[in-house]
This record gives C-alpha cells, sequence and structure tokens, in this order.
C-alpha cells in the first residue's frame, strides 16, 4: 500500500478546505496559531515566541487541524496517516486536545486495519 503524508510546517495556512485526494482527507484554516502574549511585556513576548515554534504545539496544531478538516471524524490511525505523525507523538497531542475539551469521542466507532473498532474523534 502507498505511504501517504502530510508535511505541515509554522504559518501554514490552507485556505478554505484543501482535499489531498488520499481517500477523500481534507485541511481546513491555520495549521498554528500565535502563542498568546501579554500586550508591552518584554518577557511575555519573549517567552511566546519561544513557544510558537516549540515541536509540541506544532504536532497538537496538525492533529487539531486533521480531525477539524474531516467532518466525519478521525479515528487515530487515520489521523496519523493524514499527519504523517509518529503515533507515539500523535496520540499525545489528541489526548492533550481531549482534556483541553477541543476534541471528543463521537460516539462512534470505526475499524482499523487489524479489524479492531477504534474511537472516532471529532472537534467541537
Amino acid at each position: 500500500m502507498k505511504s501517504h503524508r502530510h508535511i505541515l510546517t509554522i504559518g501554514t495556512t490552507i485556505p478554505g478546505i484543501k482535499r489531498c485526494g488520499w481517500l477523500g482527507c481534507a485541511f481546513a484554516g491555520p495549521i498554528e496559531r500565535p502563542a498568546p502574549a501579554v500586550q508591552g511585556s518584554e518577557t511575555s513576548g519573549s517567552a511566546a515566541s519561544q513557544i510558537e515554534g516549540s515541536p509540541r504545539l506544532m504536532a497538537r496544531a496538525a492533529v487539531l487541524e486533521a480531525i477539524r478538516g474531516n467532518s466525519e471524524g478521525l479515528t487515530d490511525e487515520r489521523g496519523i496517516e493524514i499527519t504523517g505523525l509518529d503515533p507515539s507523538t500523535y496520540r499525545p497531542r489528541r489526548v492533550e486536545l481531549v482534556q483541553s475539551g477541543g476534541v471528543y469521542d463521537s460516539g462512534k466507532k470505526r475499524m482499523t486495519k487489524s479489524g479492531r473498532e477504534a474511537v472516532v474523534w471529532r472537534v467541537r
């Protein structure tokens, strides 16, 4: 089977919805949002600029955008295929999104390649 990966970088935006042509996957909106900083605070601005480029935040943004871009939701397996992230990077970032309330268990299940059921995740 042919592999499929999206390379996502800071500041990447995809206007509207762009279908990649691989089993109907789609992305929408900005990949990364700027880190918050207190206006007029030199130290806050400096800290925010250091956070913006963190691989952890980039990966979290990639996971969020992959799920958001698929209106029917995604299993972890499918999200890993779409983002090209390692499973040990993808799943912890998805867990963070669930804990923050941005992503939720849709109550639906889909079969994985191994024939097991997997949770379908959606964005609120």
